[in-house]
């Protein structure tokens, strides 16, 4: 689904700026809750909180998530969900570039050449 617009909570922004300066020699990251919604043909999503995972990897440039880490960030979206009686769950992430071009790495290409 191409999106049109996105819009993000103003405590979810301002908890991803005080993330991303809690620490400025790693990445850091966040898996984004939200919904997405269609109105008189407008494609938008909605992030209205996030889940923080442990880091995997000592290496200063990226992060990972584990399965399990992901997996808790599905239940978080589902147990609010059902507090809220709406459609939530995890639409994306968020990271870190510190000290680095905010341009896409190109780790993603290395690996696909493997």
């Amino acid at each position: 689904m191409s999106l049109d617009v996105a819009y993000i909570s103003e405590d979810v922004y301002f908890s991803m700026f005080y993330l991303a300066l809690s620490n400025d020699k790693l990445e850091v990251l966040s898996m984004l809750i939200g919904e997405t919604k269609e109105e008189k043909g407008v494609k938008s999503v909605h992030v209205y909180t996030m889940v923080i995972p442990l880091r995997l990897t000592s290496k200063h440039d990226r992060v990972e998530a584990s399965p399990e880490q992901l997996f808790e960030a599905v239940t978080e979206a589902e147990k609010l969900s059902k507090l809220y009686n709406r459609e939530l769950r995890v639409i994306g992430w968020f990271h870190s570039h510190p000290h680095i071009t905010v341009w896409p790495s190109d780790v993603g290409e290395i690996a696909k050449q493997y």
